[in-house]
C-alpha cells in the first residue's frame, strides 16, 4: 500500500538568478538586500589533517555586533564508500566518477551552544548557521567570488529570512499507485537489506539525482551540481542524525544532456514518471531511496512530492524543487519527503511538538527558519515502520570518501578500529598509535565480542527471536559481528498454523484490525457481500479514478472489515464506514467497520488487507488479490539425502537458505559435530517432555498446556477464554481449569453445568393480557440476607458484609448475593446505608470493594464498583435480578477503614416508554405498573391493542409505491426503478411491523444501480427512514444524490424498535441528478 504526498509553498520566490551585485550567489535565486562582507579567519585545523577539507576545522567570523566561533566537523558519514558521480556524454555513455571530495561539516558556535551549523568547504565557506528556531539570529554565509576557493576570502553574510518564503504541505488526487513490497528481491537487495549495524543508527543509502535544469542553473558544472546535492543531504542529514538515522549519499547522478524521464508541471504525473525509471536503474544503482532535485517549476505552489511508507521499496521515490534558496532551506524540504518514505504522516493538532516556534518537520505548514525537531505523531509512526520493515536501514559503510586518519576517533579505509588519539583512547581492544587490534585481541567491537577482547563462542545467541516468524542469530565463533538478521521464509504457517509468516511478521486481519480500531476481524460475509461491489462500501483499490471490483476470489483481500470498534487514525482523509449483512445461517445481522481514501486521492487507503494475510488453504493475499503461494516465487530451500527441507535439521529463512538447529552445519544442515542424544542434556532445554528424533529432537507439553513459540517453553492454556463448557463460572488453573455455580445454583454432576437450587416464590407471576401488569408491585416481608451472600427473592429487604458495622475481617474471602425476584416489569432500586460505611481501598478497587452487576449470570453488565466512601446514589438495573459481589483482602496498606457496607433494596416500576421495552407499534403511554398504545393522525389503533393500520394514500395510484410489508425479509423500490420514476410530485410510503418486540429490521441500500435526483441536505427527492412507524418517530437517515450514504458514513440503516416507516417522496423539480431511483433490501431479526 502505498500514499504520496506534497510539499507546497504559498510563496515562490522570484526567479531571479543571483543575489543582488556584488553577491554574485550560485546557491539562490532570492534577492539579498541586506548583507556585509566578512573576512573569516581560520583559527585552527585538526592535527592530524592530510587534506585541504580537514576533519576538525574552528572559523572565526567577526563583524559589528560580535564575533561568531564555528566548530566545524566533517560529516564523514555523509559519503558512502562506493561513492560515485555520474553524469552521461552526449552519445549517451556513461562516465563515472568516484574521488568525489567530503567537504560537508556540521558544527556548533562556541559563543552560542544552542546553536547548529550545517556548511560545506568546498568552494569558500558555504552554509547556515544559528539558532534555527529564531528567523532574527540565524545567518547564510557564501564567498562573494564564486572561482575562488580560499576559505580566508571575503565572503557575504546575511540573515537566513532575507530570501525565504514560509510554505505549505498539501496532496492532489490523481495517480495510479502500485505495491512496494514486490517478494522477489534480488540477491544484492537482500545483502544490502541485511546487513547490520553495531550501534542500532539506521542508515538510508541514497542516490541523489540531478535533473537538466538543475545542471543548467549551475551553468552546466559538473562540479557544483553535484555539491549542491551533497549539501541538501547534508543539512537533511543533520535533522535526522537527532533521532539516530544518518543519510549516505551512494551515488549523485546528473542529467547532463536531456531528462531521462519526463518532466511534468503536474508532481503527480513527475513522481509516477521519476518511479518508473527508478525501477529501471535499481538493480544498476542499488539505493534504499531515490530523490529527483529538480530546477523546474510546479504548477501551483507544489515543491515536493514523495510516497508514504514505501522506504526500500520500489516506489521509494519522492521528488524535490530546489527553489535555489539556502542548502538548509532546500533541505529540510528532502527531509521532509524522505519522512513520508519512513511511514510519516504530516501533523494533526493532535501531535505535540516542543519545538519553540511550534512547527516540526512533518508540518503540514512549513515555516522559516527550517524547522528540525520531530513531533510525537512522527515518533509513532517511524517507530511503527522500523519495528515492521526497518531492518533495510541497518546498513553501514564500511568505511567513508576521506584520507584515513588514524587517531581521529573515525574508523576509516583500512583501519580495524580508531578510538582517537592515545590521550582519548580508552578501548582496552584498540591500539590508539596504529588503528589496529591491540595484542591478545581477536576483535574490538561487535555483538560477538566480549569485554576481554575476544570472540563470543558459536550459537551464542547475539539477536534474539522478536516473534514467532524471526529467526534467533548466533555467533559463528569466527567473528565479532552477528550474523545477518532473517526471518522465516515467507509462506512458513505461524499462529497455530492459522496465519502466514511475511516480511518476517505473522500476517492476520485481527493483528491489522487491533491496529484500526482495537477490535478483531469482521464475519466473512462482510468481505464477500461488499468488496464485489467496487465502490466506498468495499473494494480491491482504485485505478486512480474509480474504485475496482474484487473477484469473488479475491473478496478476502479487498477492502479491510472489523468488528466494532475506536478508530485509530493514522491517515488524514479518510471515510469511516459502518456496514451489516444479514447472516441466514445465524439469522442475524453482523455489524462490521471498515475506512477508506476517495478512489481519486493520493493516499492508496490504509484499510486494505496487507500482503501476507491468509486468504485460504496454501493462499495469501498479495497485492489485493488471493494468490496461492506456490506463485509468489518465494525463494525456496534445498532438501537434504532424506527428501527434508534443510535435512529436517533447520529451518528455511527468507533468503532460501537454511538456518540450522544447534549441532548441525552446512547449507543443508546435514553436518553433525557430534551425534548426541539432546534430550540426556538438561531435557534438551524443554520444560516439559523430551523427544528424541533420528537428526533432532522436539519438545513436547502436557495436556493443558501449548508449546511456545521459543519451542522449549510450555505456557497454559487459559480454557476459560475459549469454549470452556461452564454454565456459570469458570477458573482457570495451571494445566487445566474448574467450573463453579453463581449463588442459589448447583453444580451438576457433569462438573460443568448448573440447576436452580428449589425455592418457594413469594408471589406468582400475574396472567394478564400482554399490554397489561399488575397496577402495584407484588410486597413480600422485607428479608436480611445470610451474612455472606446468598440468594433473595422478597421484593425489598437488605444484606451487610460480615461483622458490620464493627469491621470485616482482614482476610481474603468474597460474598455473593443474587437478587431474583419474580415480578417481570420491575426493576431493582438499591442504596448504600451511610450511616456506618467504609470498605478499605482506592481507586480503581482492586482489592477490597463491593460491585453490583446488572443480572445474575457471569457475564452480566457491571453497574458500579466502590471502595472507601463512594456512594452513587440510587443504583438501578433494567430487570428484576441481580448480582452484588463484596471482597475483602489482607491489604493493610493505607488501610482506610473497614466497617462494612450495609445495602437496602427495593422494586420500582420501569417505564417501558422510556426504555423501549413495550409492544406498541407507535405510540407509547406509561402508567403505573403497566403502559397503553396509541396511533398517530391518519392511523387507527387495531383489535390487538399495539399495532396501527395507516390510511395514508399513496400517489401515483402504482403497486410499487408504498404499502405494509410483513414478510421476514424482502425488498421495495421506487415507482419505474431502474429506469427512473416520474418527475412529478408524489408521494410513497412502506410500513414494516415485525411480530416480536424483540425484533429489529436492517436495511441495506441496492448500490449498484441507485440514483435520487437533489443532493445534500435533500430538501426536494429523498429517501427517509424512520425508527418506528408513528409520525413523530425519530428518523434514521435521509439520502439522495449518488454518494449521500458514503458522505455520511451510513451504508446501512438498523432500527431500534421493532417497526419502521419508509417515505419516498419526488418532485417535479429540474433534473439535476439522476433519477434511476433505488432499491431496498431489509430483513427482520
Amino acid at each position: 500500500m502505498v500514499y504520496k504526498y506534497l510539499l507546497l509553498l504559498t510563496a515562490l520566490v522570484a526567479a531571479c538568478t543571483a543575489i543582488t551585485v556584488p553577491v554574485q550567489s550560485q546557491t539562490s535565486k532570492a534577492m539579498v538586500k541586506n548583507f556585509i562582507t566578512v573576512q573569516p579567519e581560520i583559527l585552527q585545523k585538526s592535527r592530524h589533517a592530510r587534506d585541504v577539507h580537514p576533519e576538525r576545522l574552528d572559523v572565526k567570523i567577526t563583524q559589528d555586533s560580535g564575533t561568531f566561533t564555528l566548530r566545524l566537523t566533517l560529516n564523514s558519514k555523509l559519503i558512502a564508500p562506493q561513492f560515485a558521480s555520474i553524469y552521461f556524454a552526449e552519445d549517451g555513455k556513461e562516465i563515472k566518477i568516484t574521488d568525489q571530495p567530503n567537504c560537508f561539516y556540521h558544527g556548533e558556535v562556541l559563543e552560542h551552544p544552542e546553536w547548529q551549523v550545517a556548511m560545506d568547504s568546498c568552494q569558500g565557506l558555504r552554509g547556515s548557521f544559528g539558532d534555527w528556531s529564531n528567523k532574527t539570529q540565524r545567518y547564510n554565509i557564501e564567498p562573494l567570488n564564486q572561482n575562488d576557493t580560499s576559505l580566508e576570502q571575503p565572503h557575504a553574510l546575511y540573515q537566513a529570512d532575507d530570501s525565504e518564503d514560509e510554505g505549505e504541505c498539501g496532496t492532489t488526487h490523481e495517480h495510479d499507485i502500485v505495491s512496494p513490497n514486490p517478494l522477489n528481491l534480488s540477491e544484492e537487495e537482500l545483502d544490502r537489506a541485511r546487513r547490520q549495524t553495531s550501534s542500532g543508527t539506521r542508515i538510508i543509502e541514497l542516490t541523489m539525482i540531478s535533473d537538466r535544469s538543475q545542471y543548467s542553473y549551475y551553468r552546466n558544472n559538473m562540479d557544483n551540481t553535484v555539491s549542491r546535492a551533497l549539501a541538501l543531504a547534508n543539512a537533511a542529514d543533520r535533522i535526522y542524525r537527532n533521532i539516530n538515522i544518518r543519510i549516505v549519499v551512494v551515488y549523485s547522478i546528473v542529467w547532463t544532456t536531456g531528462d531521462r524521464s519526463q518532466f511534468s508541471t503536474s508532481p503527480d504525473a513527475t513522481l509516477q514518471n521519476f518511479r518508473t525509471h527508478t525501477i529501471s536503474i535499481r538493480s544498476q544503482y542499488p539505493s534504499d531511496a531515490f530523490m529527483l532535485i529538480t530546477g523546474n517549476d510546479f504548477s501551483g505552489n507544489t515543491v515536493g512530492i514523495a510516497y508514504l511508507n514505501t522506504m526500500c521499496g520500489s516506489a521509494s521515490v519522492g521528488v524535490v524543487q530546489d527553489r535555489h534558496v539556502s542548502a538548509d532551506a532546500t533541505g529540510s524540504t528532502l527531509a521532509h519527503e524522505i519522512g513520508h518514505l519512513l511511514s510519516m504522516n504530516h501533523d494533526t493538532s493532535a501531535c505535540s511538538c516542543n519545538d519553540p516556534s511550534r512547527r516540526c518537520v512533518m508540518a503540514a505548514v512549513s515555516s522559516i527558519p527550517p524547522p528540525q525537531s520531530w513531533s510525537s505523531c512522527s515518533s509513532t509512526q517511524l517507530n511503527t515502520f522500523l519495528s515492521s520493515r526497518g531492518s533495510c536501514l541497518y546498513n553501514e559503510p564500511t568505511h567513508t570518501v576521506a584520507t584515513p586518519t588514524c587517531g581521529n576517533g573515525i574508523r576509516e579505509g583500512d583501519e580495524v578500529c580508531d578510538c582517537g588519539s592515545q590521550e582519548e583512547c580508552d578501548d582496552p581492544c584498540c591500539d590508539a598509535r596504529t588503528c589496529r587490534m591491540a595484542a591478545g585481541a581477536q576483535c574490538t567491537k561487535g555483538e560477538c565480542c566480549t569485554s576481554t577482547c575476544q570472540f563470543k563462542s558459536s550459537n551464542t545467541i547475539c539477536r534474539g527471536s522478536t516473534g514467532q516468524c524471526d529467526i534467533a542469530e548466533k555467533c559463528t565463533g569466527q567473528s565479532a559481528d552477528c550474523p545477518a538478521d532473517v526471518f522465516l521464509q515467507d509462506g512458513s504457517t505461524c499462529n497455530n498454523g492459522q496465519a502466514y509468516c511475511y516480511s518476517g511478521q505473522c500476517k492476520t486481519y485481527n493483528a491489522q484490525c487491533q491496529t484500526h480500531f482495537r477490535t478483531n476481524k469482521g464475519v466473512d460475509e462482510c468481505f464477500t457481500s461488499y468488496n464485489t461491489e467496487g465502490n466506498y462500501f468495499g473494494n480491491c483499490g482504485s485505478d486512480g479514478s474509480n474504485f475496482l471490483r474484487c473477484a469473488s476470489s479475491d473478496a478476502m483481500c479487498g477492502q479491510l472489515f472489523c468488528q466494532e470498534g475506536d478508530f485509530q487514525n493514522t491517515v488524514n482523509s479518510v471515510y469511516i464506514l459502518q456496514v451489516g449483512v444479514y447472516v441466514p445461517s445465524s439469522r442475524s445481522v453482523k455489524q462490521c467497520v471498515a475506512f477508506t481514501t476517495p478512489p481519486n486521492s493520493d493516499v492508496i487507503s490504509p484499510g486494505l488487507v496487507e500482503d501476507g494475510v491468509k486468504c485460504g488453504s496454501s493462499k495469501m493475499c498479495y497485492e489485493q488479490r488471493c494468490r496461492s503461494i506456490s506463485s509468489l516465487g518465494i525463494p525456496q530451500c534445498p532438501t537434504g539425502s532424506n527428501g527434508r527441507v534443510c535435512s529436517g535439521n533447520g529451518v528455511c529463512n527468507t533468503r532460501g537458505q537454511c538456518s540450522c538447529n544447534n549441532g548441525y552445519s552446512g547449507q543443508i544442515c546435514s553436518s553433525s559435530s557430534v551425534a548426541v542424544n539432546e534430550c540426556l542434556n538438561s531435557n534438551g532445554g524443554c520444560a516439559h517432555t523430551c523427544v528424541d528424533t533420528s537428526t533432532s529432537y522436539r519438545c513436547e507439553c502436557r495436556r493443558g498446556y501449548q508449546l511456545a513459540t521459543n519451542g522449549r517453553s510450555c505456557n497454559d492454556i487459559n480454557e476459560c477464554s475459549g469454549n470452556h463448557g461452564c454454565a456459570h463460572r469458570c477458573t482457570n488453573t495451571q494445566g487445566s481449569y474448574s467450573c463453579t455455580c453463581n449463588s442459589g445454583y448447583r453444580l451438576g454432576s457433569d462438573g460443568r453445568s448448573c440447576t436452580l437450587i428449589p425455592t418457594t416464590a413469594p408471589t406468582t407471576r400475574p396472567t394478564t393480557a400482554p399490554t397489561t401488569r399488575p397496577t402495584t408491585a407484588p410486597t413480600t416481608r422485607p428479608t436480611a440476607a445470610p451474612t455472606c451472600g446468598g440468594r433473595l427473592t422478597a421484593t425489598r429487604g437488605s444484606f451487610q458484609t460480615p461483622g458490620w458495622p464493627n469491621n470485616y475481617p482482614q482476610r481474603d474471602f468474597q460474598c455473593e448475593w443474587t437478587v431474583d425476584v419474580a415480578a417481570p416489569g420491575y426493576a431493582i432500586e438499591f442504596r448504600i446505608d451511610t450511616s456506618a460505611y467504609g470498605i478499605n481501598g482506592r481507586s480503581p478497587c482492586s482489592t477490597d470493594y463491593i460491585q453490583f452487576f446488572n443480572g445474575i449470570s457471569n457475564g452480566a453488565r457491571s453497574l458500579h464498583k466502590l471502595c472507601r466512601f463512594d456512594n452513587p446514589g440510587a443504583i438501578t438495573t433494567t430487570s428484576n435480578e441481580a448480582r452484588v459481589v463484596f471482597a475483602g483482602s489482607q491489604n493493610n496498606r493505607r488501610p482506610v477503614s473497614r466497617l462494612g457496607v450495609r445495602v437496602t433494596y427495593t422494586l420500582i416500576d420501569i417505564d417501558e416508554c422510556a426504555t423501549g421495552t413495550h409492544d406498541c407499534q407507535q405510540q407509547c403511554r406509561n402508567t403505573v405498573g403497566s403502559y397503553t398504545c396509541s396511533c398517530g393522525s391518519g392511523y387507527t389503533l387495531d383489535s390487538n391493542g399495539r399495532t396501527c393500520t395507516s390510511s395514508i394514500q399513496n400517489n401515483p395510484s402504482d403497486s410499487t409505491c408504498g404499502g405494509r410489508l410483513t414478510g421476514s425479509s424482502g425488498s421495495f423500490e421506487t415507482p419505474g426503478y431502474p429506469n427512473g420514476y416520474p418527475q412529478s410530485d408524489f408521494q410513497c410510503e412502506w410500513t414494516i411491523d415485525a411480530t416480536s418486540s424483540s425484533s429489529r429490521i436492517f436495511f441495506s441500500i441496492d448500490s449498484s444501480q441507485y440514483g435520487i435526483n437533489g443532493r445534500s441536505p435533500c430538501q426536494k427527492d429523498n429517501l427517509e427512514f424512520f425508527d418506528g412507524m408513528g409520525p413523530n418517530a425519530n428518523s434514521l437517515a435521509k439520502v439522495c444524490g449518488l454518494l449521500n450514504f458514503y458522505d455520511r458514513g451510513l451504508p446501512t440503516v438498523l432500527t431500534s424498535s421493532s417497526s419502521a416507516r419508509v417515505v419516498f417522496t419526488s418532485t417535479d423539480a429540474y433534473r439535476t441528478a439522476s433519477r434511476i431511483g433505488i432499491r431496498v433490501n431489509y430483513w427482520v431479526i
